[in-house]
């Protein structure tokens, strides 16, 4: 079990850090790549995470392919380590969240590369 959450939660990181170094490549500026990134963890994503589990099916299939419903259901999957129980997040089938953030690393890993070699005037 130890091996397993601590994969899941490299995975979970690296994810993170693909978005965040194609965040600063598509801006152009670690500044407004860390501005949006903030944004998003601080603002969006706590709003979006309170609500999941009373969206409407449409909005719900959207939040399901978002990297946090894949995050939230792999951290949660070895139990909370919260005094109050486990927070009532939206959460998705644990293959469908695996494979949503390797999607989302590989993706991130492959747009900045793209975006590069476009931009490259040579």
């Amino acid at each position: 079990r130890l091996a397993a959450g601590l994969g899941l939660g490299l995975l979970a990181a690296a994810a993170r850090a693909a978005l965040a170094g194609t965040a600063g490549t598509l801006l152009r500026s670690a500044t407004a790549a860390f501005a949006v990134i903030v944004l998003w963890a601080t603002i969006v994503q706590l709003q979006l995470d309170q609500d999941a589990t009373e969206f409407v099916r449409p909005l719900r299939a959207v939040y399901d392919l978002l990297p946090d419903a894949a995050t939230n259901t792999l951290t949660g999957l070895f139990g909370f380590p919260g005094i109050y129980g486990a927070p009532s997040f939206g959460k998705v089938a644990p293959l469908v969240a695996f494979l949503t953030l390797a999607a989302y690393a590989l993706a991130a890993l492959a747009l900045p590369v793209a975006v590069t070699l476009r931009r490259d005037v040579t």
